[in-house]
């Protein structure tokens, strides 16, 4: 009995978090489809991917420490490789925004991040059939009127000129769409497959 409460106890903290999203990403000219899932095992957010090249499918993982979702301050651009559960540094985040960042945005519509500032233009609500609308699927805040109130912060960086919409959940930052890189990797999510 012990055995299969505990195999039952593994199952569910390895249940997905989130609903699992695709990713494209657009390297100057190469394009690549990655597809995302995220779980969370002991305070420790994973974020899985996985890539179809050819017949086969490359997965890899992404580990980010709740003290680096609190309070990273930048991005984190190791390339992802397959097999290995990359774990990201306590200063950086995968596809998100620390919690500390968003806070400042709340509070004061910008913030530091990436060591550039970054400033809100808008809000977008997700229900208006704008950017990425099909995200309402995979919100991790859902309560009565999640979906009625869901939506994306828009931003801004001026000196470098990229811009982030971010899914504006403290929960589940999630940085939906970035355009204008200054590494040139723009990339942009899709809803739920």
């Amino acid at each position: 009995m012990r055995r299969l409460a505990f195999l039952l106890m593994c199952a569910l903290l390895a249940m997905p978090l989130f609903a699992q999203v695709v990713c494209h990403f657009n390297l100057r000219t190469q394009y690549r489809h990655l597809s995302f899932s995220f779980t969370e095992s002991h305070d420790t957010l994973y974020l899985h991917w996985a890539m179809p090249r050819g017949s086969q499918t490359y997965t890899g993982s992404y580990a980010m420490s709740p003290a680096c979702r609190q309070h990273a301050t930048r991005l984190c651009y190791v390339q992802p490789t397959p097999g290995q559960t990359i774990v990201t540094p306590s200063e950086e985040l995968f596809c998100l925004l620390s919690r500390d960042a968003l806070d400042a945005l709340h509070a004061t519509g910008q913030c530091r991040f990436n060591n550039t500032s970054l400033h809100l233009l808008e809000t977008v609500p997700l229900s208006d059939g704008s950017i990425n609308s099909t995200l309402l699927r995979i919100l991790p805040d859902s309560n009565a009127d999640g979906l009625a109130s869901a939506r994306l912060l828009h931003l801004k960086d001026f000196d470098e000129g990229y811009e982030l919409w971010v899914l504006d959940s403290p929960r589940l930052p999630l940085i939906v769409r970035m355009l204008n890189n200054p590494v040139e990797i723009d990339w942009q999510l899709n809803g739920q497959l």
